[in-house]
């Protein structure tokens, strides 16, 4: 969803586009895009001190119109330090109109580190039982740190025509609005990972991808950062 909201967004805007994998150990947008790039999110955080046009542009790697900082390819279980992160998102902010996080689990260190970054932050589920369940002790765990409620929002992937749970069902689960629902839609999104492209607006996934990047460009007029 992280990388075909970044698509969706550049071809919306036609701005500068950035899609971070922010998942140390088991990030696979690299995988998904078929990109084979030596440097990472780590390599970036290690140079934070000395970033430059021209070294970021080695940093990166640009498919489809936006810039990737993957995860790096070997996991990676370090402690990543705050204060290089943000000198990383600070020298983003200056270089793209929107950035968008692809974040691990919300109950992980590096997520945590990231929220206070973000401007937006969407929690994502699907709508089977233990994803729910974990979703909205997600939310709960946000509303004990004091993130402020309008600057998070729900949305539930893989929802199938047969699943016996509507909106207003999942709404009372979370207590709180569900911003927008991704359909299952296997065969769509099996071809473009087999081919490593972007979602097309012909596929049911893709228009529902669409609609929400509609949604953000017409609320926030700055930049994005999310899960």
């Amino acid at each position: 969803l992280a990388a075909q909201a970044a698509f969706a967004l550049k071809r919306r805007t036609n701005q500068r586009v950035l899609l971070v994998d922010f998942d140390l150990m088991g990030g696979t947008i690299a995988f998904y895009l078929k990109l084979n790039h030596p440097y990472s999110l780590v390599d970036a955080i290690e140079n934070a001190n000395r970033l430059n046009p021209s070294l970021w542009s080695t940093l990166t790697v640009s498919t489809g119109g936006i810039d990737i900082l993957p995860a790096p390819e070997t996991p990676c279980a370090a402690v990543i330090n705050p204060a290089a992160l943000h000198e990383v998102l600070q020298f983003a902010r200056m270089t793209y109109e929107w950035i968008v996080l692809d974040l691990p689990a919300v109950f992980q260190r590096l997520a945590l580190q990231a929220l206070p970054e973000s401007e937006l932050t969407f929690l994502v589920s699907t709508s089977e039982l233990p994803s729910l369940h974990l979703a909205r002790k997600a939310a709960g765990l946000m509303n004990q740190l004091g993130v402020p409620r309008e600057s998070y929002q729900m949305v539930v992937n893989r929802v199938s025509k047969r699943d016996n749970i509507s909106s207003s069902d999942l709404e009372k689960i979370f207590n709180c609005p569900i911003e927008a629902t991704f359909p299952n839609d296997y065969f769509s999104l099996h071809r473009v990972v087999t081919l490593g492209q972007p979602l097309g607006a012909e596929s049911d996934l893709g228009r529902a991808v669409d609609a929400l990047s509609a949604r953000i460009t017409a609320r926030h007029g700055a930049k994005l950062a999310a899960p």
